[in-house]
């Protein structure tokens, strides 16, 4: 039976995935987190159809092995629950590699999390005793019109993907923002072999997920 959208409730989570979900896969990250709400008895509402699903959207797919400050889910429940009652339910059941930064309710009729998503900000911590002409590298890379790459057998051009690209507070680490859309993503690690490093040799965090297009364009 669908429930009526009027006694829906929707919150969106924003938390940070820390050195205990490091190496979690995306689907083992869904299983997670529905097996905490079920821990925690909340009023989880669940999509129709033969095989109900806990009604979750999230943000962006985290790649294996980055950790992140910036994460979002939302979650639909059947009744109201109180943001503090939530988030303390929420902390008590999750595992430690998650930290609970802010929950608020929104609006039912606010778009899918994940065609929200713009862009987002990493910083890339390189482990590399050669980077003495990495400002230089930086520029000339951001010199060019296209930049030409193959992502699973497919080319395409990650110069559009990179919206910023700078030293971060030492020259040890970069920070980038790049595009974070379905259909056009760009990866730290891509850009960091189009620099000729070794995208192996690299710490990666994400930093901050935009929902809005952080260059001002709509």
């Amino acid at each position: 039976m669908n429930l009526p959208q009027s006694i829906l409730h929707r919150y969106r989570i924003t938390y940070a995935r820390l050195e205990g979900t490091r190496y979690v896969g995306n689907l083992d990250m869904i299983r997670l987190w529905e097996r905490s709400l079920r821990r925690a008895e909340l009023p989880i509402a669940y999509s129709q159809g033969f095989s109900p699903q806990p009604r979750m959207h999230f943000a962006s797919t985290l790649p294996v092995g980055f950790l992140s400050e910036m994460e979002l889910t939302d979650i639909w429940f059947t009744s109201f629950i109180e943001l503090d009652t939530l988030k303390e339910k929420l902390e008590s059941n999750l595992p430690a590699g998650i930290k609970i930064r802010q929950i608020m309710e929104i609006s039912l009729s606010t778009p899918p999390l994940q065609t929200q998503v713009k862009a987002a900000d990493y910083q890339v911590e390189i482990f590399s005793t050669t980077l003495e002409d990495l400002q230089e590298r930086i520029t000339s890379l951001l010199e060019k019109q296209s930049i030409h790459r193959e992502r699973r057998g497919k080319p395409y051009d990650l110069r559009p993907l990179i919206f910023s690209l700078k030293l971060g507070d030492t020259r040890q680490s970069l920070e980038m923002t790049l595009s974070c859309q379905e259909s056009a993503t760009g990866r730290p690690e891509e850009v960091l072999s189009a620099l000729d490093l070794d995208p192996l040799a690299a710490r990666y965090t994400r930093k901050t997920l935009h929902l809005t297009d952080p260059r001002g364009k709509g």
